[in-house]
């Protein structure tokens, strides 16, 4: 081999060295501003495994040793919560966030659903307040209407009996006139369900026979057409209204609707109601309107007693 060959073999060799020593240190400095930039810790081994290199490899250099100490000491004096935000740290931070907000809308969705039931519980509690001033109304009406028949009983001179009494013998007949109350008639009272007191006995004795009867009959037809809360009131009523069975069934049937709109209103499957000629019509939340009797096959008002009132 020439000597021309051995110089230019040498100076391919050094060549050959000093890139594979820039190419080097450019890899170190490299892996030292990434771990800056993901604020991983830094070290000689951090760094040699970031650039691909030997440990021993970077202390030949002066500037990266110094670089890594220089960096390695401020990373020191930083608060330990800025130390160390690295993927895993962010990627833990989303995963507490998401269960966060699922646990929130768990929650949101039980407050929804007491907010829905409060609402129908309000709904009920308006029915009721409308019903107890219904018949504290007619407590006063029948209160007026005992004082003015305890008038008329006093002036009459009526003489009271008891349930049981019998008629005495030799009696004249204007006095058995009085004694209406026959076995037959307490028979048929009873057989209606009525508790008779002494109340209601003089009562009794103030009224005729037919308007006894047409009062027992207005009970017997209410009973047919639905529920009756008190027998004994109904008759009261009816007695001193002077009512016929007959009469009473548009009563009945106006009485039987009112219940069954305020229920179903209260339930919230209504919002209106009208009359067009005979047919009376309800307005549906979806507000079409359906012929009552239509409806109320459907949503029958003791449903809508026992999932409104709870009766």
């Amino acid at each position: 081999m020439s000597e021309e060959q051995i110089k230019i073999g040498t100076e391919n060799l050094l060549k050959a060295q000093s890139f594979r020593k820039d190419d080097a240190r450019e890899r170190a400095l490299q892996a030292i501003e990434n771990l800056e930039k993901r604020g991983a810790k830094l070290t000689f081994r951090s760094v040699a495994r970031e650039a691909n290199l030997s440990v021993s490899y970077l202390y030949k250099y002066d500037d990266i040793k110094l670089r890594i100490a220089q960096t390695r000491n401020n990373q020191a004096s930083l608060p330990r919560q800025l130390q160390s935000k690295t993927d895993s740290s962010y990627n833990n931070i989303l995963v507490r966030l998401k269960e966060r907000i699922v646990k929130l809308e768990e929650e949101n969705k039980k407050l929804k659903g007491i907010n829905e039931g409060l609402a129908g519980k309000v709904h009920r509690i308006h029915f009721l307040e409308d019903q107890i001033e219904r018949q504290k109304q007619i407590i006063e009406d029948l209160q007026t209407r005992m004082k003015e028949l305890q008038v008329q009983v006093n002036q009459a001179k009526i003489i009271p009996i008891t349930q049981g009494k019998s008629i005495p013998e030799g009696s004249s007949e204007e006095q058995n006139r009085k004694y209406i109350l026959t076995k037959e008639l307490k028979t048929k009272i009873s057989e209606v369900g009525i508790k008779l007191n002494d109340s209601l006995i003089q009562m009794i004795n103030s009224s005729t026979e037919k308007q006894v009867l047409n009062a027992l009959g207005v009970v017997k037809e209410r009973l047919l057409v639905g529920k009756v809360k008190s027998k004994a009131g109904l008759f009261r009523s009816a007695l001193v209204e002077n009512w016929e069975p007959n009469e009473t069934e548009e009563y009945l049937q106006k009485s039987q609707f009112e219940e069954w709109y305020e229920l179903a209103r209260a339930y919230g499957i209504v919002i209106g109601n009208k009359q067009e000629g005979d047919v009376i019509l309800v307005q549906e939340n979806t507000k079409e309107w359906i012929p009552y009797e239509e409806f109320s096959d459907r949503w029958t008002v003791d449903y809508l007693r026992r999932v409104v009132t709870g009766k």
